[in-house]
């Protein structure tokens, strides 16, 4: 991937298997990435309420 400055992606399913993948790889190409989940404590465990 070419990096990818002031580039902003809306991944949803983020917090497991290939959607997590891939938004830590557009992460690491200097995307924005915004991630969906229906599940937040999976997200957030620790913050979760």
């Amino acid at each position: 991937m070419q990096n990818h400055k002031n580039k902003v992606a809306l991944v949803s399913g983020a917090n497991t298997g290939v959607s997590f993948q891939t938004s830590k790889a557009l992460i690491e190409n200097g995307y924005t990435v915004y991630t969906g989940s229906r599940d937040l404590q999976a997200v957030y465990p620790q913050q979760a309420h």
